[in-house]
């Protein structure tokens, strides 16, 4: 798709996948400071569309916009401009000029509206017509933006705008369409919905590729859900639909050596260089797959110990159709037998090799036995060579903990079986690692009512639920009196939990016994005075028993709180960590924080890297009671921060089903003044970053903007983090994800000393600051008496959904301080930043539903004029929330003003109509 094939606004008949606005990265045309925007992505990814949407959002902003265009007819692919029209009139017949500067820089200077100037296919580009856009990026006033789109950035023009100008940079992984947008695209657009299982399973086989997503739509319309899902694992088969875009788009652009190396390592689930070199009989693999990841050519470099490129299963799939088609299937057996020697003898086959751990563990892919029996040959005509093996080291990596690497192998194997029982079995293993890997799940029928799909949904929220549905769908297994056991205990109901894991510790299953005999005796332990512990310990697990287990034990010891046991439950933390096992070294971290805490001895930053983690996982339930913890032992010891972490343990409990009655009792001690010496001393501060970021001390602004332009980014992460440890690998993610691990903190060193400087400058450095180091993270403390707007907006929140029960008149004062600490959108400066994009969302949707709310209880208090007032402010922020069009209208019409009721309705009726909906009088 070529910027000279469609131009903004162009629309067709039929539904097609540009008509879904992308909401989520078109944040960084709305921020008011200027910002120029690159797209890069492989072939298929929606950047013309997305370029396009940029343009249409802009010229509603008021902006004059002037499209950039290859003449296809000219030798030189010289490019022409297309001045801005309305963007229904593009198009028609349009205008074109030399994409001169003289021009644009005369139209910069006499139009009142501001500039953007759209180029797409930069790529594409010859160097003369590099060269001009280079001269304007270089001569144009800094308040002209540029919207560039490419199928790479290494190009010239680009280099320049990035060196030049703010620029946002979109890449692959931003443009790949996340599963809600899926979903909406099939219901809105398509006007077909899927299912939620059927979400999950398009968003995860086309991983969001919308070329493959739209091709998937076009064969399948109209055809049922399972029909359509078996349509998925032969997209780009041999006679796959996508076999065409492919052959046009990839494969015709390289060169036969290119291919050749493509098309003859397909078997290799992972391209590590030297063993294409070995398989292909050759010397530039390495040299040859970096040039294809640089270019966007479906190849994406690992990192990993045993480093190597990933090709996506789709395009893997029309690869191997291409060498069996060239070499034939028994042939392509032979490859992969191939294949799976030189793995083998180069030590990369299954797993990434470890790292650290105990020599003398058995290989616990040995010692696991699997629910899925493979057959040691495939079927005729079925290629599926090492299917077993790569089951084999699926169990090893979920033994170990590293569901990451396991799930990468589950997908391998289940790319060469065929269908039939051990398919499906491999399938259910799969889904149940996804649910532990995935920090928000997808709920599929295929494994919901399993055991530990409903213990991973007790630890994510609404425990007493699940305990309820544990009850009901009880099984001779004893695996759901496990789940209720659990379920009971994180409600805070100890006996309850002890007579559910009672039953399950009689379970035949070895796995349940063992692990509902852990958690009994964990509790026993838990109770116990510190430095002791049961009288009746359970008995150290067998050798055979999965090491994951083992861990859990040597994690549930600590809770004793023995010093010995707490020092083997920290080593424990530090190997879970190092291999991977995140939820391993989570639990054992907590077991250390509680076994301690036992003694009086609670540090609350380990728990608070804990709720981090916690949170990070997907465990909610548990950050909530870590979060508990925190209120109680600061209530105990009269700690100043006792109310806001009680505000704050409350609404973390009911946000994930809590009972409120078993958080934290009203503290009876005073609450005494801060010990640290510097906050007494400090003036206070003050942070807003709803609508723009702003940031003063004493009543006056401080000079942040001074800054780097990265720098400043860093400073607004860390003050939206206020009171949170940020961690340096968080900052090294965001900000400098290209370099090495030792650049990326001298980077983060050098750019807190800088924010230290404008947050307190004068300071001496014996004094405490307020931006400190802990640990491997930093942790920016406000002073008593400072202000922050977007926890102030929580705090009300949480205040209103503690007393949404208490009736309408209750609920304004926390709303109308919801409402009024809402003042645009989070931090606009950072555009579609990945660390900003989701908490932006999510404070939007909470500040709609703050307005709503209290237009709704306004309505029912009859305060008409404040219905309209907050209705309005929430169709401000979100024009398409229709229970807010709904109480605005009403609100009019109760006011007796029937004039603006009208209006409001037309308004309505123009929305649905803009939405595809057709209004119903």
């Amino acid at each position: 798709m070529h910027g000279n094939a469609r131009a903004p606004g162009m629309r067709t008949g039929s539904a097609e996948p540009w008509e879904l606005r992308r909401d989520r990265l078109l944040g960084a045309a709305y921020e008011a400071v200027v910002s120029s925007v690159v797209i890069t992505g492989e072939p298929g990814a929606g950047k013309t569309t997305l370029l396009s949407q940029f343009a249409r959002t802009l010229l509603m902003r008021g902006f004059e916009v002037c499209w950039g265009v290859v003449d296809r007819s000219a030798a030189t692919n010289r490019l022409a401009v297309v001045s801005s029209t309305p963007a229904r009139d593009l198009t028609g017949s349009r205008r074109r000029r030399s994409l001169s500067t003289e021009y644009l820089a005369t139209l910069a200077e006499n139009t009142a509206k501001p500039l953007a100037i759209v180029v797409d296919d930069v790529h594409l580009l010859t160097p003369g017509a590099q060269t001009a856009v280079s001269e304007l990026i270089h001569r144009l006033p800094a308040t002209v933006r540029f919207l560039l789109a490419g199928q790479f950035g290494a190009v010239e023009c680009i280099g320049d705008l990035r060196m030049m100008r703010e620029t946002t940079v979109l890449g692959t992984r931003e443009l790949r369409f996340r599963r809600h947008e899926v979903e909406q695209l099939f219901r809105d657009v398509y006007a077909e919905p899927l299912s939620k299982a059927e979400v999950h399973e398009v968003a995860w086989r086309t991983e969001g590729w919308i070329a493959a997503i739209h091709t998937f739509h076009s064969i399948t319309a109209g055809r049922s859900g399972a029909d359509r899902l078996r349509v998925l694992p032969t997209l780009a088969s041999a006679d796959g639909p996508l076999r065409e875009f492919l052959a046009a788009k990839v494969m015709a652009s390289l060169t036969d050596d290119v291919r050749s190396l493509l098309v003859g390592s397909s078997p290799l689930p992972v391209l590590h260089p030297t063993v294409c070199d070995q398989l292909l009989d050759r010397r530039d693999s390495d040299a040859v797959l970096r040039w294809l990841a640089g270019r966007n050519f479906f190849i994406t470099r690992l990192d990993s110990p045993a480093a190597g490129y990933r090709v996506p299963p789709l395009v893997r799939s029309y690869l191997q159709a291409e060498l069996t088609e060239l070499i034939g299937t028994e042939g392509f057996s032979d490859r992969c037998r191939q294949v799976g020697r030189l793995l083998a003898e180069s030590g990369l086959a299954g797993a990434e090799p470890e790292s650290s751990g105990s020599a003398s563990e058995p290989d616990a892919g040995m010692r696991r036995a699997s629910a899925v029996e493979l057959q040691a040959e495939p079927a005729a005509g079925e290629p599926r060579p090492d299917a077993w093996r790569r089951v084999a080291a699926a169990h090893g990596n979920l033994d170990r903990g590293r569901l990451a690497a396991a799930l990468a192998d589950y997908d391998a194997a289940l790319a060469e079986l065929p269908e039939g029982p051990a398919r499906r079995a491999c399938m259910v293993e799969r889904q149940l690692v996804h649910a532990w890997a995935s920090p928000d799940p997808v709920r599929t029928p295929l494994v919901d009512e399993h055991w530990a799909r409903m213990l991973r949904e007790a630890l994510r929220e609404r425990p007493a639920r699940v305990a309820e549905l544990a009850d009901a769908a009880d099984t001779a297994d004893g695996g759901h009196a496990l789940v209720g056991g659990v379920a009971e205990l994180l409600c805070g109901n100890q006996e309850r939990a002890r007579v559910r894991l009672d039953r399950a510790s009689r379970s035949a299953t070895p796995v349940i016994r063992q692990l509902a005999q852990l958690l009994r005796t964990a509790i026993d332990r838990s109770v116990q005075p510190p430095g002791r512990g049961p009288t009746d310990p359970v008995a150290e697990p067998a050798p055979t028993e999965p090491l994951w287990l083992c861990r859990l034990d040597r994690a549930a010891r600590a809770l004793s709180g023995d010093a010995e046991l707490l020092e083997r439950a920290e080593r424990l933390a530090l190997e879970c960590a190092e291999t991977g096992d995140r939820w391993g070294a989570l639990l054992a971290r907590l077991a250390v924080v509680i076994g301690r805490g036992a003694a009086g001895q609670l540090r609350h930053r380990s728990l608070l890297s804990c709720i981090e983690e916690a949170m990070a996982l997907g465990a909610g339930v548990i950050a909530a009671w870590a979060r508990v913890a925190l209120a109680r032992d600061a209530a105990q010891r009269g700690r100043p921060e006792a109310a806001r972490l009680r505000v704050e343990a409350d609404a973390a409990a009911a946000s994930v089903g809590i009972p409120l009655g078993m958080v934290v009792p009203a503290s009876t001690k005073p609450l005494t003044p801060p010990s640290a010496a510097w906050s007494a001393r400090s003036p206070a501060v003050s942070i807003r970053c709803f609508g723009r970021y702003e940031l003063s001390s004493g009543g006056q602004p401080l000079r942040w903007q001074a800054l780097r332009p990265r720098v400043r980014s860093v400073l607004r992460l860390i003050s939206l983090r206020a009171g949170h440890d940020v961690p340096v690998e968080t900052l090294h993610e965001a900000f400098w994800p290209q370099v090495s691990v030792e650049s990326a903190r001298r980077n983060v060193h050098v750019a807190v000393s800088m924010i230290r400087s404008i947050l307190e400058p004068g300071r001496d450095r014996a004094q405490r600051s307020m931006l400190e180091r802990r640990g491997d993270a930093y942790h920016l403390t406000l002073p008593r008496g400072s202000d922050h707007d977007v926890q102030r907006f929580g705090a009300a929140m949480a205040a209103w959904r503690r007393q949404r029960t208490s009736g309408p008149a209750a609920a304004v004062g926390p709303l109308r301080a919801a409402v009024a600490a809402y003042t645009g959108e989070l931090l606009p400066e950072d555009g579609a930043a990945e660390w900003l994009v989701e908490q932006r969302r999510s404070l939007r949707a909470e500040a709609v539903t703050a307005a709503t709310a209290l237009a709704a209880a306004l309505s029912l208090l009859s305060e008409q004029d404040g219905v309209v007032e907050a209705a309005q402010h929430a169709l401000r922020i979100d024009r398409f929330h229709d229970p807010a069009w709904r109480l605005l209208i009403e609100g009019y019409e109760r006011a007796g003003d029937s004039a603006a009721a009208r209006r409001a309705r037309t308004e309505y009726t123009e929305m649905l109509i803009d939405l595809g909906i057709d209004p119903i009088d």
